[in-house]
């Protein structure tokens, strides 16, 4: 008797998310699919374990009689203090770091350059600077001497999208097209149904974090097979990992401490340049090393919510029933990729 070829299940439809995912200590958003009906659902509020029932928070203590430990708050025995030195210029190369003069202030304990020659954005890090107090780090970081290569660049996204723009990315187009979703003459045709159409065309500014305390780490590595590393991150999880490939040891051989964090608001999830240039200099000088952003560095450094572009086109019928949408949205990520929710957002 020949058997029947089984059914195959229905597929189960599929929505499109985005998730942050952190890539060598930059956060980026990127897109996955996953079920429609994927998470767990909330169930009735009166059933609740936490939810919809007042609690007392464990922190509020501590933090209204200022007593909570931040990491901005860690002094270790023997600590070195680090600053970051900053490139004026959207984009250069570094053909030339000299820090002899630098290295000769008593107090200076190491300068290391940053990972990229070529930086393109202003405020990219050059390198970075070990001293016993802050003061000295920042008399040795207007002690290093510069020479860059000043290369083009524009600062509008209506040239970055010109042919002749010079490219943020050297293998990559600025203009590129990322996913189109609905069905242009099905649009097209509601259009004609339409009593009214209005157009319109927004652009939004970036935003800043504005985190109280700045983006910032503690390396306690002195040279031995473990180190700690206290953070001020949401990604509490994920920093070990990466520190300790920069540290050269086992990752089971790193703890991070998050005791209290001075604000995220979307940003402070991996190591970042301030985890990874503090476990350069705590290695190379076996100190214990603490990198804390100065709020200058936090506004040109720390990264922010991308601004946005975009070419909106309503029909409408005169009962305010909107029949067609179509939108133009240009993500203006500069080095990243950008963040913008899809439309129709609601």
């Amino acid at each position: 008797m020949q058997q029947q070829p089984q059914a195959q299940p229905t597929p189960k439809p599929k929505k499109k998310i985005r998730v942050p995912k952190v890539v060598n200590g930059v956060e980026q958003m990127v897109e996955v699919e996953v079920d429609e009906d994927a998470g767990p659902g909330w169930g009735p509020n009166d059933k609740h374990t936490l939810l919809n029932h007042r609690y007392t928070r464990v922190d509020g203590p501590l933090k209204a009689t200022g007593v909570a430990r931040y990491t901005y708050d860690q002094r270790l025995p023997g600590m070195l203090y680090a600053r970051v030195m900053r490139c004026p210029h959207a984009h250069a190369r570094v053909t030339k770091l000299d820090t002899d003069a630098a290295l000769k202030i008593p107090g200076v304990k190491a300068i290391i350059p940053a990972p990229l020659t070529e930086v393109r954005f202003a405020g990219a890090p050059v390198a970075a600077v070990a001293a016993t107090t802050p003061e000295i780090a920042g008399d040795a970081l207007r002690a290093i001497k510069v020479t860059y290569e000043v290369l083009p660049h524009v600062v509008h996204a209506h040239h970055a999208i010109r042919p002749e723009a010079p490219k943020v990315v050297a293998e990559e187009n600025n203009l590129q097209e990322k996913g189109k979703n609905g069905d242009p003459q099905k649009a097209d045709a509601a259009f004609s149904t339409a009593d009214a159409v209005v157009e319109g065309e927004y652009i939004t500014a970036r935003v800043h974090h504005t985190c109280l305390e700045t983006h910032g780490m503690v390396v306690d590595y002195r040279g031995g097979d473990t180190a700690t590393i206290y953070a001020s991150t949401q990604g509490t999880f994920t920093i070990h990992e990466d520190a300790a490939k920069e540290l050269g040891l086992t990752t089971s051989a790193v703890t991070t401490t998050v005791e209290h964090m001075g604000g995220g608001f979307g940003s402070k999830f991996g190591l970042g340049l301030e985890g990874m240039l503090a476990c350069r200099l705590s290695k190379q000088t076996k100190t214990p090393v603490k990198l804390m952003f100065t709020r200058y560095d936090e506004f040109v450094m720390a990264g922010n919510r991308s601004g946005s572009w975009q070419k909106l086109k309503a029909g409408v019928k005169n009962d305010g029933k909107i029949v067609a949408l179509q939108a133009r949205q240009y993500r203006l990520g500069g080095l990243g990729g950008g963040s913008q929710a899809g439309k129709p957002y609601i």
